[in-house]
């Protein structure tokens, strides 16, 4: 493995999850400034986990877990917020697995291309 082509690929991963948690953030951020108001709070990251999040999402209902997390609502909404963007971490991580390849391909032809002008 290459240094460069390993550097750029994890560049993109690292993007993509810091888009993902970012949007985590201003979720649990919304739900707990805006409660009343926060029925999308959670939409940037369920975006952001497509297409794993829809095919995750009955697995994980299968084995209770939205059901579990929702038990938060009433205690406390950071809580709430905090379990429901931790249910979508697999989603995300599937996702930066994705582009961590997109970005060895990237490296690969990059490379390819420059080593062909020589």
């Amino acid at each position: 493995m290459k240094p460069g082509r390993d550097r750029t690929a994890a560049c993109f991963a690292a993007s993509y999850l810091f888009l993902f948690f970012l949007s985590g953030a201003y979720a649990v951020w919304r739900l707990v400034r805006h409660t009343a108001a926060s029925e999308f709070s959670g939409l940037p990251a369920l975006v952001l986990t497509l297409p794993w999040s829809v095919v995750l999402s009955p697995v994980f209902h299968k084995l209770g877990y939205d059901a579990w997390y929702a038990s938060f609502t009433s205690e406390s909404p950071a809580l709430f917020g905090f379990w429901a963007m931790v249910g979508l971490l697999p989603s995300a991580f599937l996702n930066a697995a994705g582009l961590y390849f997109v970005g060895r391909l990237v490296a690969t032809r990059r490379r390819a291309d420059g080593s062909a002008e020589h």
